[in-house]
């Protein structure tokens, strides 16, 4: 066994010991002043030292309870099981046939007929989900907290501790709207609108604009914010017509308006405001049409003011694909191609009576769906 030398010694104590005394200031400068922490411990009860399932401390009579608030994504890819389950069986009709000139004006004599022909329908049925389950595990010292808090601070405790499970769930369900939400624009990446390769192609410019270059000259912008506007109100409207154009190609596919959502990338959306219509006073005529917000599809990087290039960009793996997405800033998509849910299955105790102290757990079930049948596009300013 190592030797340890007196300064270890003293780092140890002043480091790990004494910051989870309650309420003591002790400073440990030589190895004779150790006798003082022990003092210190002997003349504490079990109230006096720090709680360590990691939130609470004892004593805390009066208490402010800091909640870390998770706010549920509003977007209308959340929901409850029913309807997840009517999305689930989305039944599409495979195809249809062409319209045929009929013989009942133009009978033949000695022609044949066939009348015992039978057309029927065929459907196109498939599942895409994946159910998967997890667990959120948290345990209550109950001696613990009955000697560190008044009967009003345990109430109060008990409120917090379920704000702590709720915000828990909301950010696993945030988590899977995005992930739901890549998934779709990893299926549609192949037929994604590129806004400023076409702008650039309706102008005709000698030198290719860029998003940045774009930004640096206001009036340059409006104009492609204006473009951008009607390029994606133009691309929704054409989803209004059954075809393949905005599906995987295996099924004819529209979505009525009363089903086409639009989410937009909150910078994208404050970039517009910001720059192109500032100065605008038709915002009727300007404004990007009625959608939802999204701060990021996958991360918002490490920078304290998040980047662009970061908030917009989307890196997956599915099965043995790799594919990284730049400057996703739009989608548009018919509601029956992408929903998410979570369904609670059961909450189970365990009671520890040698540590007093009683865990649960709080089993969960969640399902992703992303219907490539159903129409969508990606729109991002490559």
């Amino acid at each position: 066994m190592a030797n340890l030398k007196t300064t270890e010694i003293l780092d140890i104590i002043n480091e790990h010991i004494v910051p989870n005394l309650q309420g003591e200031t002790i400073t440990v400068n030589e190895i004779t002043d150790v006798t003082t922490v022990g003092e210190a411990l002997t003349s504490m009860g079990a109230s006096s030292l720090k709680d360590y399932t990691n939130t609470f401390i004892t004593k805390a009579i009066k208490t402010l309870w800091n909640l870390a608030e998770v706010e549920l994504l509003k977007l209308p890819i959340y929901k409850d099981s029913l309807t997840y389950g009517a999305v689930l069986q989305s039944i599409y009709r495979k195809g249809t046939n062409e319209a045929e000139e009929s013989s009942a004006f133009a009978l033949v004599n000695g022609q044949e007929y066939d009348i015992e022909t039978y057309h029927g329908f065929e459907f196109d049925v498939k599942v895409y989900s994946n159910d998967t389950s997890f667990r959120l595990v948290y345990s209550i010292p109950n001696t613990l907290y009955e000697s560190a808090f008044t009967p009003d601070g345990i109430l109060k405790l008990t409120a917090y501790l379920h704000e702590c499970v709720n915000n828990d769930m909301i950010e696993k369900i945030n988590g899977l709207v995005l992930t739901a939400l890549q998934r779709l624009i990893f299926e549609h990446r192949n037929k994604r609108v590129k806004l400023v390769t076409l702008y650039n192609t309706l102008t005709g410019v000698e030198t290719p604009w860029t998003y940045d270059t774009l930004k640096a000259s206001p009036e340059d912008f409006r104009a492609f914010s204006a473009f951008a506007k009607s390029t994606i109100v133009n691309g929704r409207r054409g989803m209004l017509v059954r075809s393949k154009k905005y599906n995987d190609g295996t099924v004819l596919a529209s979505t009525p308006t009363s089903r086409n959502n639009l989410v937009m990338l909150g910078q994208f959306v404050e970039d517009v405001e910001t720059l192109a219509y500032a100065n605008t006073y038709n915002w009727s005529y300007a404004g990007m049409p009625e959608h939802d917000i999204i701060d990021f599809w996958q991360g918002s990087g490490s920078n304290l003011v998040p980047a662009f290039d970061s908030v917009s960009k989307v890196n997956l793996k599915v099965d043995s694909t790799s594919v990284t997405i730049n400057g996703v800033v739009a989608v548009a998509y018919d509601d029956r191609a992408v929903a998410v849910s979570t369904a609670p299955e059961k909450v189970t105790t365990s009671y520890n009576g040698n540590g007093d102290f009683t865990t649960f757990y709080d089993y969960h079930t969640q399902r992703t769906l992303v219907d490539t049948r159903a129409n969508a596009i990606v729109f991002t300013i490559e």
